[in-house]
Order: structure tokens, then C-alpha cells, then sequence
């Protein structure tokens, strides 16, 4: 399978520039992408070569393999915001057609090379851009390029092949998570997670990079039940000693992962056991400083940076707030204070000038709907001290409660957090300055294998 990949030096020097670090490593925020034109003859110009290529015979195919990769190298420079910042998104869009012939390059390719560079070019038309994902996901062959590169390791390169696979499918999974083929990869990709695969053990790489999949698969509402499902107990204290092995890097996604799980029950936990991802996750969000990392985290991705630092990994405001908001009505919103100054902004972004709203892109409305929802659920939770000290927070925040009367007939929680804040935060705190309320608990079951 991987015979003909050529030396180690070569396929590393190949697949540099798509490691994680590498990749946005000198960019402190995403650029828009679309005020200039740069590249977009040439990636017109690659979109109907490998158009060309899909009706070729494999013989033929065979025969114009290096060429192919070329043309796929030039889509992945153009869309690269690191190399192609003025026009990246222009160049997404002209590259549409591309990927079917990025696919079958893909599978037919016999140089390894040629493999990773059709994989990297369909995570980089994938990259924040639902049409190009969309298209990806919904092809026949995805499939079968997923099930033919995530075999089992018998060569060390076929490391580089499959972390390059992942990346491609996370960058789908953060964009259309809803995706039926992701629902039908998900158990192959838990399957890198585990102790008990055929063949050598997928390096770190490979399984941080699995974990990043599930965890955009898990902060969709779509899809975080099947993501649960799919976590027996084995698998998860694998993900907890591959975190452990670099908390610096992988605590935070790892972290992530649980908070978007936080309410749903364990699997394989016995039959009397109710212990949520939550639960389990509360020691290791001690240890991680997670939820400082998340009120940062949200800061960041409301700007457009890169969390953590240089990771190249951009988050989406929303799909965090979600996070918070499953947070807070779990019993976990004493926990939310780094978060409430983020989460605040976020509806204030959403008043406008006068009486109009203000964004009307629908990442933002949703950011606002579910920023608001957590909020309330950290008031509504009997936060006791926690939950007053945000109250205080909210009532100082120029425009806060201007935005939560914009927004409260968009958002019933928007409606319901004005009404307490409006009546002086009585619901906060008692009229002696005390707490009313100590926060949610949730029992562990003593028969937690973790």
C-alpha cells in the first residue's frame, strides 16, 4: 500500500506544510479572503484538468499521476489563507468542480505522494466553505477513499496518509457535520482511538487529530448522541492518556470534546450507573485549567484567532457558545465565569443602530440565541455566587440589555434573562446579599470505572 511512497525525508518534506502547526503558524487571525484575485486562472485551469481525469482508463490515469498531483498542489497553494490571504475564498469557490478528480486521485494514485497531495488540496476547498464540504461529503467516492487509507498501519508512512485523511474530514466535519458520511465514518474513526487495532498503533498525531473530528461531530446537535454512543469507557480513558501525554496541545480539544458531551450518560458504565461525560470530565477539566482555556478560546474566535496559539485551528463562536450552553444546564455554570464576558459580547454584536437588529448572518444569530441560552442557564442553575457575579457582569456591560430586548422575541432565554436582570437581579441574589441557590449537583455512581 504504501511501497512506493519513496524515502521518509520525502513524504515528510511533502506533507509539511499541512501539519497543524506549520499551517496558520505565522498568522495571528484569518484574513477575509476575497478582495483579490490571485491565483483563480490557475485553479480554473487545474479544475478542468482533473475534470479531465475522472474519464480517463487507469492505464491512462496511471500515466498522467504526477501531473494530477501538480494540479492539485496548485489548488492547495491558492487555497491556502497562509499563501493566498487576498483570495483564498475566491479560489475556494473556482475550485468547486474539483473535487471529484481530487478523489479519484486519491484512490487510484499509487505514489503516496500524489495521495496526500489530493487530500490536502480537498481539506483546503473544504476549509469554511460549505458548498466545496458539502460536495466532498456527498460523493460516492469518499467512501471508498476513507475505508481504502484508514487501514491498518503496516508501514510508517502510511501515518502521514491517514493524518492527512483526518484532516480532510475534520475540515468537513467543521463545516457539514450533518453530513451522512460522516455519521457512516465515525466508528472507523473511534476505531483509531482504541488499544485493540489490527497492525501498528497509530502515532499521536493521528489520534489528536480523531479526536478533533469527534469533537466537531459532537458539538453538532446532529450527531454528538452517536459521538457518545460511540465512547465506551475503553476508548475514552485512551483519549484521557493520549491527552495526558501532551496536555499543552491536547488538553483544550480533549477538554472540548467533554463539555460538548457534558449532559449525555457514559456507555458501558453498568447497568446502575449513571455517570455523564460531564462527570467524568470534571477532574480533567480541573486539571487542564479548561475553563479558563474556553473563555479565552471564545475570545479568540470572536476575533478570528487561531486557539491555542499557532495551532492553526480556528474555532466558530457559535459552536462554542453551544458548548456553554450545554454547560450551564448541566450544572457546570459556576464553572463559567472566564466565559460570561465573550458570551455577553456576542449578544451585544447583535444590537444595531436605532431600533434595527444588527448582523443578520445566521452564525451570528445563532451565536446570540445560544449565547443568551447559556446565560440564563447559569442564572437559571442557582448559581449562588457564581451566578450574582455574572449578573453584575451582564448589568454593567454597555448595550447588554438594549441587545437582550433587540433579541428577545428572536430567543425565549433572551426574554427571560432580561425579565430577571430587569428586576434589579433579584433572582441572583437574595435581598440580605447572599446566595440563594448552591449549584446543580449531579451524583456520580460509585461503580464509575474511571
Amino acid at each position: 500500500f504504501g511501497s512506493s511512497c519513496g524515502s521518509l525525508a520525502d513524504v515528510l518534506q511533502a506533507f509539511r506544510p499541512f501539519t497543524p502547526r506549520a499551517l496558520f503558524r505565522e498568522m495571528a487571525s484569518l484574513p477575509p479572503g476575497d478582495a483579490g484575485s490571485t491565483g483563480v486562472v490557475s485553479v480554473d485551469a487545474s479544475v478542468k484538468g482533473l475534470a479531465r481525469a475522472v474519464e480517463k482508463s487507469d492505464e491512462d490515469f496511471a500515466k498522467s499521476e504526477r501531473q494530477l498531483a501538480g494540479l492539485a498542489d496548485d489548488l492547495t497553494h491558492y487555497c491556502d489563507p497562509t499563501k493566498n490571504p487576498s483570495a483564498y475564498r475566491k479560489c475556494q469557490e473556482v475550485a468547486h468542480g474539483a473535487s471529484e478528480g481530487l478523489l479519484a486521485l486519491a484512490l487510484k494514485a499509487q505514489r503516496c505522494e500524489a495521495r496526500i497531495s489530493a487530500l490536502v488540496a480537498l481539506a483546503r476547498l473544504s476549509f469554511g466553505n460549505p458548498s466545496n464540504a458539502a460536495s466532498i461529503a456527498s460523493s460516492e467516492l469518499t467512501v471508498q477513499v476513507a475505508n481504502h487509507i484508514l487501514q491498518p498501519i503496516t508501514e510508517f508512512k502510511q501515518q502521514q496518509e491517514q493524518l492527512a485523511m483526518l484532516q480532510m474530514l475534520q475540515a468537513m466535519a467543521a463545516t457539514v457535520p450533518e453530513a451522512p458520511v460522516m455519521a457512516a465514518l465515525l466508528p472507523r474513526i473511534v476505531g483509531l482511538l482504541g488499544d485493540d487495532q489490527e497492525g501498528h498503533a497509530p502515532g499521536p498525531a493521528v489520534k489528536a487529530t480523531a479526536v478533533d473530528v469527534l469533537t466537531s461531530c459532537a458539538l453538532a446537535q446532529s450527531k454528538r448522541k452517536l459521538v457518545a454512543k460511540l465512547l465506551q469507557t475503553k476508548v475514552l480513558q485512551a483519549i484521557f492518556l493520549n491527552a495526558e501525554s501532551d496536555q499543552e496541545m491536547r488538553g483544550f480539544p480533549t477538554g472540548l470534546l467533554l463539555a460538548s458531551l457534558c449532559d449525555l450518560l457514559v456507555p458501558g458504565c453498568g447497568e446502575d450507573a449513571t455517570v455523564r461525560f460531564g462527570d467524568v470530565g470534571r477532574p480533567f477539566w480541573e486539571k487542564t485549567d479548561f475553563f479558563n482555556s474556553l473563555g479565552a478560546c471564545l475570545l479568540a474566535a470572536i476575533r478570528t484567532e487561531q486557539w491555542p496559539p499557532q495551532s492553526g485551528i480556528f474555532h466558530r463562536p457559535w459552536k462554542l457558545a453551544r458548548a456553554c450552553k450545554d454547560l450551564s444546564l448541566a450544572g457546570f455554570g459556576a464553572d463559567l465565569a472566564p466565559c460570561v464576558a465573550p458570551l455577553v459580547s456576542l449578544v451585544v454584536a447583535r444590537r444595531g443602530a436605532g431600533d434595527s437588529l444588527g448582523d443578520t448572518d445566521a452564525d451570528a444569530v445563532t451565536a446570540s440565541h445560544l449565547a443568551a441560552a447559556a446565560l440564563r442557564g447559569l442564572a437559571g442553575s442557582g448559581g449562588g455566587a457564581a451566578a450574582a457575579a455574572a449578573a453584575a457582569e451582564m448589568l454593567e456591560a454597555p448595550g447588554f440589555l438594549a441587545a437582550l430586548e433587540h433579541i428577545k422575541g428572536e430567543e425565549d432565554s433572551a426574554r427571560q434573562l432580561l425579565e430577571q436582570l430587569q428586576d434589579g437581579g433579584s433572582a441572583f441574589v437574595s435581598s440580605a446579599g447572599q446566595a440563594v441557590a448552591s449549584p446543580v449537583q449531579h451524583d456520580v455512581a460509585s461503580t464509575s470505572p474511571f
